[in-house]
């Protein structure tokens, strides 16, 4: 009777290893890729790390998506690492709203950016950012960025 215990254990977490592989990886949408490469979570704040890499040929862009993001966009902080060019990186979600606010554009190499994007709310005299709540998978995509180039993205969520 133990020993069918050990082995459903052993069936049942080789089963939980393959279900979050499937959750966690990214699938490519251009000649470059972004993939998980960290995860911390302490409170209600979690990091998701994504290294962004361009391809060897073409424009030097990357496009992926994330794995199902839920929570508060709290700030997403942009490393460009060795982007040869200044570039260009959109975030969208589902419905193809850029969660950054238009405020990854030109982005210079060596130069890490910290964004708290939102939805710009007015009463007609004052003006407010409500940070963006996401429900889905995200899409990083990054253009003139130079070829063979790597940088991360890091999405701090509060949940």
């Amino acid at each position: 009777m133990r020993k069918l215990s050990i082995i459903g254990a052993v069936v049942l977490g080789a089963v939980w290893v393959s279900a979050l592989a499937v959750l966690t990886s990214t699938t490519a949408r251009g000649e470059g890729t972004a993939v998980e490469t960290a995860y911390t979570a302490y409170g209600r704040v979690a990091s998701y790390r994504y290294t962004v890499s361009t391809g060897t040929n073409g424009t030097g862009g990357a496009s992926a998506a994330t794995q199902w993001l839920s929570g508060e966009i709290g700030r997403v902080v942009v490393v460009p690492g060795a982007w040869s060019n200044v570039c260009d990186l959109t975030v969208t979600d589902r419905d193809g709203v850029d969660i950054l606010s238009g405020l990854g554009g030109n982005l210079a190499t060596g130069v890490t950016v910290s964004v708290v994007g939102g939805e710009g709310i007015t009463d007609g005299i004052i003006t407010s950012v409500v940070p963006f709540q996401v429900n889905s998978p995200l899409t990083i995509t990054l253009t003139n960025a130079g070829l063979s180039a790597t940088g991360y993205v890091e999405f701090l969520l509060i949940r």
